[in-house]
Order: C-alpha cells, then structure tokens, then sequence
C-alpha cells in the first residue's frame, strides 16, 4: 500500500551487516563468509549451495552452539585474497570477471567444472594475491565473459554456456536460456 503519511526512514550503510551462524561453525576473521542452503553463515568452501556474503569481521566459533546462537559481523567491498594453484590461477587478464571460491581464503580462475560458485569480481591481481569485489555483484544479473557466458540458475548459481558464434543471440528455448540463430 502506498505511503498516505510521512514514515521513519530506516538505512544502513551497505556495507556492514551480521548474519546467524550456523551450528558446529567456526569462522575467521578476514575469512570469505558464506551462507548455506539452510541460511546460516559459514566459512567459504568448494560447494555449490553456498552464496558468498562478505568477510568476516571477526573470529566467531559457533562450534559448541546451534544454528543461529552467534551472529558474525561482515562487510562487503573489494579484498584481497589468495590465488589458487598455477593450473588454475587467476593473471591480470581475468580483471573484471568472475573468480570463483575455492575455500575461505582462495580463489580461483574457473568453476572447476561446475563445482564452485562465483566468489565475486576480479579487480585487480598483484604480488599479494587477488583483488576481489564481495558481495555487490548481484547473482541474478548475467556475466559475460570473453570465452563463455554465466547465466544465473538461482540461489547464487550459475550455468556457463560455451561462447556462441557468430550471428547467434541468447534466447529461451524450450524453457532454457541457449545461443540461438538470431532471426532478426
């Protein structure tokens, strides 16, 4: 209903939040933070039901507790992190595209065959490891990259269709999104 009067105006600052740990969860400070499927917070890992959050503020250790005994604060922006192995390590050249989580401290270059989620934003990539932009990018939005394109499937996951051909666009086919021959 619209508003018919003036109403208080409630605001955070959109970068620091807290979430509900989960049960039997220790988390660190400066560590990736996640949610899982059940909506509680826990330390970034290789699973596709987690959703990155931020990083964590503080160390929280919740492993005595039940889910959402805790809270632990986080904050979104840009950070750096550890880069994953030579096989799958993130260069300069991935700038702007999507890494994806390895563990609460590491990303890397691919999704490992559709075992990671995306961590964030690549922003940079230097000695002291890689530049990642947390928790603003929207997983729903899709992300184009310059071999292949990420299609948002829900809950923070994504699908990665192999790079189209030329005159192809993206359209729903029989309920998917797929490269199709553009018609216009």
């Amino acid at each position: 209903m619209a508003l018919t009067e003036n109403r208080r105006l409630n605001k955070r600052d959109g970068v620091r939040f807290t979430h509900p740990i989960a049960a039997s969860t220790k988390v660190f400070r400066g560590g990736i933070l996640c949610m899982n499927s059940s909506g509680y917070a826990t330390k970034g890992a290789e699973a596709l039901t987690l959703r990155v959050l931020g990083v964590a503020l503080e160390q929280v250790d919740n492993t005595s507790g039940s889910n959402g005994d805790l809270d632990v604060p986080y904050e979104v922006g840009v950070f750096n992190f550890a880069n994953s192995s030579s096989g799958d390590a993130i260069t300069a050249a991935e700038t702007g595209k999507p890494c994806f989580l390895v563990d609460d401290q590491t990303v890397a270059k691919t999704d490992n065959s559709g075992a990671r989620v995306v961590a964030g934003i690549v922003r940079g990539v230097d000695d002291d490891g890689v530049w990642v932009e947390l928790g603003s990018h929207n997983p729903t939005d899709v992300v184009t990259t310059a071999e292949d394109l990420l299609v948002a499937t829900g809950a923070g996951s994504f699908k990665r269709l192999a790079k189209g051909t030329d005159g192809q666009v993206l359209k729903m086919v029989s309920g998917a999104i797929a490269w199709a021959a553009d018609a216009t």
